[in-house]
Formats: C-alpha cells, sequence, structure tokens
C-alpha cells in the first residue's frame, strides 16, 4: 500500500525516543540496584527524571509512558508488583523503589534448619545463636 497508513505513522511516532530514554533510566536503576545489593541492602531507590524532551507528548503523557514501561520491565525481569513502587515527592519530584529478599525467606531458613537437625551428633539440637 503505498501513501500514509496509521502503521507507518506509528512507526515514525516517538517510540524509538521513549525506548532511548526508557534504555538510559533501565541502565542507572540496574546499577543502583547492582551497588546497593553489593553493600547488602535490599531496597534501591532512585529519583527519576521529570521532565523529559519528546516531540508530539505532554510532559504528563511523557512521565506516564516512561514510568509504566519501568515497571513492566522489571515485572518482565521478575519482580512482584508489590516490590516496585513509584514515590510522589514534593518539588514535582518523583522517585522509582524497587526490593528484593537479600538472605532467606522462611521456608528456606526452615529447609537448612532441618539439614543442621539431621546431622547433629549428640546433644540435640537448639539452634545457631540469632544474634
Amino acid at each position: 500500500m503505498n501513501g500514509v497508513t496509521l502503521a507507518s505513522l506509528h512507526a515514525k511516532s516517538n517510540r524509538p525516543a521513549v525506548k532511548a530514554v526508557v534504555n538510559d533510566i533501565t541502565r542507572l536503576i540496574d546499577a543502583q540496584i547492582s551497588t546497593q545489593h553489593a553493600a547488602g541492602f535490599s531496597i534501591a531507590e532512585i529519583e527519576l527524571p521529570a521532565n523529559f524532551d519528546i516531540n508530539g507528548l505532554s510532559r504528563y503523557d511523557s512521565q506516564v509512558l516512561i514510568y509504566s514501561e519501568l515497571i513492566k520491565i522489571y515485572q518482565a525481569k521478575g519482580w512482584d508488583s508489590e516490590d516496585i513502587g513509584l514515590r510522589s515527592l514534593p518539588g514535582d519530584r518523583m522517585t522509582f523503589s524497587i526490593r528484593w529478599l537479600n538472605g532467606m525467606d522462611a521456608d528456606e531458613r526452615s529447609e537448612r534448619l532441618d539439614i543442621i537437625k539431621q546431622h547433629m551428633l549428640k546433644g540435640g539440637f537448639r539452634g545457631p545463636s540469632k544474634s
């Protein structure tokens, strides 16, 4: 089909600009997660840009598109919805917050305690000190 089509207009739209912004922010979030995890933390909070220079989109629509895309990306990377959040701060600022398990969950702890109990030699098992 020759001429202008809806598909051709969409292909030439601002989606490549949005993708570039999202990729840049994702790299920053990934770096912050790695840094926080290496330091022993289980949460990262990153201030997000509020203004985007994307032709054809208002500031508000740019924010909606980019912020929702970030959430979708981290859900696809395995995070649950309850571990991802946005926080509105004074001064028209926004942060992206993400958390993860940094240690053992209750099931793993129970399984490992059972292994230890099965291999105690004498005197029974009172468990390791919790200090």
